[in-house]
């Protein structure tokens, strides 16, 4: 899920997409409409907090 959320915010980055579309986005619950996949090269967990 974090690498599609990634995704999202290099489209806003790249202006594909609106940062007003984040909360549409989200409304639909569907990771299709996020649109790109971010590479897990760079990704890593760091912590993890309860």
């Amino acid at each position: 899920m974090i690498r599609n959320i990634v995704g999202l915010l290099l489209d806003i980055n790249d202006s594909k997409k609106s940062i007003c579309d984040i909360e549409d986005i989200f409304k639909l619950k569907d990771r299709t409409s996020l649109g790109r996949c971010a590479s897990p090269v760079g990704l890593y967990l760091s912590k993890i907090e309860y």
